[in-house]
């Protein structure tokens, strides 16, 4: 089965378009039992492994985490999270840039 990106109705079009482009292997949904769910609001939110938050910031661990959870690679995740605006801290690893 494939995992799930699931996010608000006003990101979805662009969403979908984005991961069908870049080959990233998740279906996206708006229904909220995503594997990870996209969220706008107020920029600079610690993202979760669960959600990611547009305009916001995510650990080196847990974005490795979200990419296990979603079944795709770190480098395919940093494009989602590049695309999201989202910045990386404390990377471990240089995977994300």
């Amino acid at each position: 089965m494939t995992p799930k990106l699931s996010a608000e109705s006003e990101l979805l079009p662009a969403l979908a378009d984005f991961v069908l482009e870049e080959g990233i292997g998740v279906a996206v949904t708006d229904e909220a039992d995503g594997a990870v769910r996209v969220e706008t609001g107020p920029g600079g939110r610690e993202c979760e492994v669960t959600v990611l938050h547009v305009g916001g910031w995510i650990a080196c661990p847990v974005a490795r985490a979200m990419a296990s959870r979603l079944g795709i690679a770190n480098l395919a995740l940093g494009r989602i999270l590049n695309h999201f605006g989202v910045k990386v801290k404390r990377c471990d690893l240089g995977c994300f840039a």
